[in-house]
């Protein structure tokens, strides 16, 4: 999910368009909008939700280490690149995990 800075509307990206010489773009649906398909710069897209998860839910990681026990809960921060998120867990601070390592936490 995405949230369009401008227009302040939640949408769900259906295609991007990455030209070379002029600035990325993506087809958003956004629900109730008129026209619901819009084209939009990427610059005014804030990605706001990934595999299921939205940024400031509780989660919590599906591994275990010497920094994060099993069943450590962290707060969702933001989403990088393609498939990375970063969690927030506390005083132990940030952690960056592949968003589908991640679970949401009741």
């Amino acid at each position: 999910q995405v949230r369009d800075v401008e227009q302040r509307l939640l949408g769900i990206v259906r295609e991007l368009l990455l030209p070379v010489v002029t600035e990325a773009t993506a087809f958003v649906e956004f629900p109730g909008a008129e026209p619901e398909l819009q084209e939009v710069p990427l610059s005014r897209l804030w990605v706001v939700g990934r595999a299921g998860l939205r940024l400031g839910q509780r989660v919590t990681w599906g591994g275990a280490d010497a920094e994060l026990p099993r069943g450590s809960i962290g707060i969702l921060m933001a989403f990088r690149g393609e498939d990375d998120a970063s969690v927030r867990f506390g005083s132990r601070g940030r952690f960056r995990f592949n968003a589908r390592e991640l679970l949401a936490a009741g």
